[in-house]
């Protein structure tokens, strides 16, 4: 085992990409396109009003911004570089802002 594989932790961005994950990578963008086309047809259908459409949103939002906020922090810890610190900042501003109403 070389000394750059026993290297802990490791840090994710960093490790080149293997051929297994390009080939996953090309599987998800053609799973992408075929349901996009799948989809395509029925563009013109409007759906019914729905009141909880927008708090469901804004909770799935928040989440999903609190689980970058995380992951952005764990990676920070791991690398400190300010680009992550940046980044931190900017997704821990995204995930208090719908608190701050009037």
């Amino acid at each position: 085992m070389s000394a750059r594989e026993r290297e802990f932790p490791p840090i994710i961005p960093l490790m080149p990409a293997t051929r297994a994950h390009h080939i996953a990578a090309i599987w998800v963008s053609a799973a992408l396109i075929l349901v996009f086309a799948a989809i395509a047809p029925f563009s013109g259908n409007h759906l019914g009003r729905v009141g909880v459409f927008v708090p469901v949103l804004q909770t799935v939002l928040s989440a999903a911004d609190l689980l970058t906020a995380t992951l952005l922090l764990g990676q920070y810890s791991v690398q400190r570089s300010a680009g992550y610190w940046r980044s931190l900042r900017h997704t821990s501003l995204a995930v208090l802002s719908p608190f701050c109403r009037r």
